[in-house]
């Protein structure tokens, strides 16, 4: 399964029709964690997010939704974005009004703990960013 998810994100980043790579860790989800023999996939993929000038989204989903109740991608994922310099943006794969920006608050305060202090957003596939205030809220 894993070795399929890194081929379909690989085919994504290189289409060029998306700013954002989402879900990267999706196949969690149903209790499938990365295994460790995937860290160099992960590597690769990363690296390529960041020569593409995409950004990596920070799903708070996966905290309500997967079997390990975590954000994703998961905090070793995370780890390797940063080490990439690679940018990030916050999504709460909300269902309904009520779970936008759900878990944003502890979610921020990771991220911040981590060395970022900002979000990426998007008007007509124009990247700016948006600050964490001292408090750890956008």
């Amino acid at each position: 399964m894993w070795e399929r998810y890194w081929r379909e994100m690989e085919a994504l980043i290189e289409s060029g029709l998306c700013d954002i790579a989402f879900h990267f860790d999706l196949p969690k989800k149903p209790g499938f964690p990365m295994p460790d023999d995937q860290m160099d996939h992960a590597i690769h993929i990363m690296d390529q997010i960041h020569n593409k000038g995409m950004v990596l989204e920070v799903n708070t989903g996966g905290i309500d939704r997967s079997a390990d109740r975590k954000t994703y991608p998961s905090l070793t994922i995370l780890r390797l974005a940063r080490e990439k310099g690679v940018d990030i943006t916050l999504g709460s794969d909300a269902r309904c009004p009520a779970e936008v920006g759900r878990h944003f608050p502890e979610t921020i305060q990771t991220l911040c703990s981590m060395g970022w202090n900002r979000v990426a957003v998007f008007q007509k596939r124009m990247k700016t960013f948006i600050p964490f205030l001292s408090n750890g809220a956008l």
